[in-house]
């Protein structure tokens, strides 16, 4: 088991980040959702298997936006 230098900062981020898309506040969701994506391709790479899902909930943000961004690149 890796350690993770920040688990409760990165759930958070996420969950907050649900919160907004409920309130239809996509942009500001998008941002805690982009960092907490941040905090797990640092600590579990981008080809882990968590973080197809959580690219998949940044597409949701982005389709409510009506924006079609370019695919994301490490």
């Amino acid at each position: 088991m890796g350690f993770i230098a920040h688990p409760p900062m990165d759930e958070s981020l996420d969950t907050l980040a649900d919160i907004r898309y409920l309130q239809k506040r996509y942009r500001e969701g998008e941002t805690l959702l982009n960092r907490a994506l941040n905090i797990w391709e640092k600590n579990l790479g981008p080809d882990h298997p968590a973080m197809a899902l959580a690219l998949a909930n940044l597409a949701w943000f982005n389709s409510a936006q009506k924006n079609i961004p370019r695919p994301r690149t490490s």
